[in-house]
């Protein structure tokens, strides 16, 4: 008897113990949040936002080519020209409102390629003169 009542003391805690380590399943976690009252556990009605990387709004630069005859970009757009060698190469735009450009430059050994920014809707003719002196013409058409 006493056996028993030992076994039975010993048996009591670790059945317990061992229903209070449970956790909800997957088949749990559908229960609707009412089950629970605010301020026992359960998660707020929306979690906070998890914060944007840094530099995750920046759109990288719209690059075209010398060889283009024309192209589409948008309000705010900045643009890249290639072009073969840097030296010698002029850019120009027939509508400085619509598409600004700036010339190929060098700043603290960085080298940056003729571009430009597409201001406001319309159309700009632009000519990029190479190191041969010889003219590419091309069209651009700003949109919203």
């Amino acid at each position: 008897m006493r056996l028993r009542l030992a076994l039975a003391t010993v048996a009591l805690p670790i059945a317990v113990f061992t229903l209070a380590g449970c956790s909800s399943t997957s088949a749990d976690s559908s229960a609707s949040p009412a089950a629970s009252a605010p301020g026992e556990g359960s998660a707020p009605a929306s979690a906070p936002a998890t914060p944007a990387p840094i530099g995750s709004g920046a759109m990288a630069p719209v690059t075209i080519s010398i060889m283009e005859a024309a192209h589409d970009v948008t309000v705010g757009d900045t643009i890249v020209f290639e072009v073969t060698k840097l030296a010698g190469t002029t850019v120009d735009s027939d509508a400085p409102d619509v598409v600004a450009v700036t010339q190929a430059s060098e700043s603290d050994g960085v080298v940056y390629n003729p571009g430009g920014t597409a201001l406001k809707v319309g159309k700009a003719n632009i000519t990029i003169t190479d190191e041969q002196n010889k003219p590419h013409y091309i069209h651009i058409e700003v949109t919203e």
